[in-house]
């Protein structure tokens, strides 16, 4: 049987004491995509949005990016409810 309760997020790990945080730029990131330039002040502002572009362009990142930025992290409440479509031209 699964439980429905909710625990908290899990631990990350933390960046050496010597390294001083650069945000997202830690994990790679260098400059927003035209995706993400357009996409994440309205997803940060709460607007439903509808995103096209290729593939790899960095529509997760930047739908994920905006998401976390919106929780709250001292809700168990759920916040946020994603649909991504995936649409395949043969």
């Amino acid at each position: 049987m699964l439980s429905s309760a909710f625990n908290g997020p899990p631990s990350l790990p933390s960046l050496p004491p010597s390294l001083p945080s650069t945000g997202i730029y830690d994990y790679g990131f260098e400059k927003p995509s035209a995706i993400q330039q357009r996409a994440v002040l309205p997803i940060i502002k709460g607007y439903d949005i509808i995103a096209q572009s290729q593939s790899g362009t960095g529509k997760t990142a930047v739908f994920s990016m905006g998401i976390l930025q919106r929780l709250d992290t001292t809700s168990n409440d759920t916040q946020v409810r994603l649909f991504l479509a995936l649409y395949l031209y043969l």
